[in-house]
């Protein structure tokens, strides 16, 4: 059975302590994505380059998730 949420508590979780620690953290995992990228041989390996672009990637597409794609609406 899938979880349904209000469009509220959805709000309320980012906005409370946990939610926002779990965005800080999220941004943080994209900063050592890049440095990652940047401090290795990455560039010139193009399979390598497509795993941490697709990495960061969803990380970005989770922190800008709204409601309505959560539901998937």
């Amino acid at each position: 059975m899938p979880l349904i949420i209000s469009e509220q508590d959805f709000k309320n979780w980012w906005a409370n302590p946990v939610g926002q620690e779990v965005r800080t953290m999220l941004r943080e995992r994209i900063m050592r994505i890049n440095d990652d990228a940047l401090s290795r041989d990455i560039v010139r390996d193009s399979v390598a380059s497509t795993i941490y672009l697709g990495r960061k990637l969803e990380i970005q597409d989770l922190l800008n998730m709204d409601y309505k794609e959560l539901m998937g609406e």
